[in-house]
């Protein structure tokens, strides 16, 4: 992408009661920042399978992703599989649970200002799923 910084940014509401028994109104989450380096992809599993994903320039240009979004395509059939998503699988402890998205749902992960090391930012991004499915992810470095 070259070196000057593109912005960016991200706004969602969710509609919800602020106190039970009270009508909805929005929440709204506004995000901006700004990115140096991307990767995108769309990945059609036919099979239980597990898969690194490369973020090529997105950890050397920043330290660490900014901002990650993965799409799962919907599925109704009762064979559908959710998308398990690990953050940084190779620092990962045994004991951690990868992140589930269901067909029909999304992840997103914004970090402005993401640091680097073992406590750091997300470095590393691999999904898993059980069987057949398609998805979309977005890393901006």
């Amino acid at each position: 992408m070259g070196s000057s910084a593109v912005p960016y940014n991200v706004e969602l509401d969710v509609n919800l009661p602020p106190i039970a028994g009270q009508p909805p109104v929005p929440l709204p989450f506004i995000f901006n920042a700004s990115f140096e380096s991307t990767v995108s992809g769309r990945l059609e599993f036919t099979a239980a399978t597990t898969k690194v994903i490369d973020l090529g320039t997105v950890n050397t240009a920043n330290g660490a992703a900014k901002f990650i979004l993965i799409t799962v395509d919907a599925d109704a059939s009762s064979a559908a599989q959710p998308l398990l998503v690990s953050l940084n699988p190779p620092t990962l402890p045994a004991t951690t649970v990868p992140i589930e998205v269901s067909p029909g749902g999304f992840l997103c992960l914004a970090s402005p200002k993401p640091t680097t090391g073992a406590s750091g930012g997300v470095l590393s991004l691999s999904v898993a799923s059980a069987g057949a499915l398609k998805m979309n992810y977005w890393v901006l470095g």
